[in-house]
């Protein structure tokens, strides 16, 4: 069994990634292939041998973790813990402020 199945919450699973694989921290696509490929895993599916509609299937009956909130709590755990924040975090804040104005001004 994986860590990231033992892990109970989006939260905890995704600290831990950010954690351990500095990659995930700018790459929600990776980070979120990563955990359903674990949860797959978990269910006794190989994503090798998983047709896309059988992958659908699961997905859409909630067997698998919403990418959205894979992305939501990645969000969370960077705004709470500096240290996993990835290199496009501060590029991403610092435009942050332009599109601000660029918004009041319109």
């Amino acid at each position: 069994m994986s860590i990231v199945t033992r892990l109970k919450t989006t939260k905890e699973v995704v600290k831990y990634l950010l954690g351990k694989y500095e990659h995930y921290r700018d790459e929600d696509n990776r980070m979120v292939a990563h955990v359903w490929n674990s949860e797959l895993f978990a269910l006794g599916k190989d994503a090798k041998e998983l047709s896309a509609y059988d992958f659908l299937i699961i997905y859409s009956e909630g067997k698998l973790t919403a990418a959205s909130d894979i992305e939501r709590a990645r969000r969370k755990a960077q705004e709470q813990y500096p240290e996993l924040r990835g290199k496009k975090w501060g590029e991403r804040h610092e435009q942050e402020t332009e599109v601000k104005k660029e918004i009041h001004t319109l």
